[in-house]
């Protein structure tokens, strides 16, 4: 997830993560990272009962298992290296595309309209910018200082 700073934004002091930190613990939920966390393999368990709900085994690569009610997969599927077994279902393959990113940070209180071929500084100039490169350009612009 990506997030860029809003006007007014808020942040939680020792850091934004306490807030996830918080609603992990509120859940209850078990955190397992590195080898414990690696997960290869979610099974389907199967019930002869027909009023019983689908519960669902994960396993881990340091060869342990836990039988759970539900399972979030918080990883691009087609990045991960876990093996789905004993459902029909599937996970469709994800077309991801290279994005490149470059923002600029200035402490300027406006834009300068020249930029954009204004010549003078009443005309309407944007507030945000999005750009894109130019007929298959690669390399990025570079800005008269």
């Amino acid at each position: 997830m990506v997030s860029m700073k809003a006007a007014n934004a808020l942040s939680i002091r020792g850091g934004n993560e306490k807030l996830f930190q918080r609603l992990l613990k509120g859940s209850g939920a078990m955190l397992r990272l590195q080898t414990q966390g690696d997960v290869t393999g979610i099974m389907r368990m199967s019930s002869l009962e027909q009023d019983k709900h689908t519960e669902w085994w994960v396993g881990t690569r340091d060869g342990h298992g836990e039988v759970y009610d539900m399972v979030v997969v918080a990883t691009p599927w087609d990045q991960s290296s876990i093996t789905l077994l004993n459902t029909d279902k599937r996970i469709p393959h994800m077309h991801f595309k290279t994005l490149h990113v470059t923002l600029v940070v200035t402490d300027a209180k406006h834009v300068d309209p020249k930029y954009f071929g204004f010549q003078r500084s009443k005309q309407t100039l944007p507030q945000i910018i999005f750009t894109t490169n130019q007929h298959g350009k690669t390399n990025p612009e570079r800005i008269p200082s």
